[in-house]
């Protein structure tokens, strides 16, 4: 059987078939409301670049009265407490899951997305890009207030390809391999290009470049 060895010395077991932690409720038991409040500081450290983890679909888990993706959060108190790595693939999120139960009995409240209406406005809104300048940097949430959009209360909730009525706004980051510690991780973008004409539409291109 596969498994996974802690810090101590302890196993994790593995289904050989899902690749899943057998017995995740027994393995997050140690887990107290600290280290939640700690994975939800570590996630913030990284903007949310945390390893083989993706922004949740459609629930998140509040913690400090800040919306967070629930298995990212799970995820990282376990390997911080364990010493080794617990990835997305390792457990099953979801309403249901017991990764959703587990923090709720942590006292965490899981919550629909509240942005999922707003992403079906997002192509009715017209993006005002004519007042970015090349080499103005802003984080997501300034990008999105400077270009007279709807701005949600979390950067992690813009995606980095939006579209909107006029255009499409993309952030990319370049040289994340450069990062000497995941936790120095500047959310400034910089209007490299301001925009240019794509097929269909204008493209809006904000670059990241990691710290140094």
């Amino acid at each position: 059987m596969a498994e996974l060895k802690t810090k101590s010395g302890e196993s994790v077991p593995l289904s050989d078939e899902s690749g899943l932690i057998l017995g995740l409720r027994a393995v997050a038991a140690p887990l107290t409301k600290e280290h939640i409040h700690l994975a939800a500081i570590q996630y913030d450290g990284s903007s949310g670049e945390v390893d083989s983890f993706k922004d949740s679909t459609n629930y998140d888990v509040i913690v400090d009265a800040k919306r967070y993706p629930p298995k990212a959060i799970l995820g990282l108190a376990l390997t911080n407490y364990h010493g080794v790595r617990i990835l997305s693939s390792h457990f099953k999120g979801g309403i249901k899951s017991e990764c959703f139960r587990i923090l709720e009995e942590l006292g965490f409240e899981t919550v629909e997305k509240e942005f999922q209406e707003s992403k079906l406005k997002r192509e009715v809104e017209v993006f005002d890009y004519s007042k970015f300048v090349v080499g103005e940097s802003h984080t997501k949430l300034e990008a999105f207030g400077h270009g007279g959009v709807w701005v949600p209360r979390q950067g992690r909730d813009i995606s980095g390809v939006t579209r909107f009525n006029n255009c499409v706004v993309l952030f990319v980051t370049l040289e994340k391999d450069r990062k000497e510690d995941e936790h120095k991780y500047n959310d400034k973008f910089f209007s490299v290009v301001a925009c240019f004409n794509g097929n269909l539409k204008t493209i809006i291109l904000l670059i990241h470049l990691t710290c140094r």
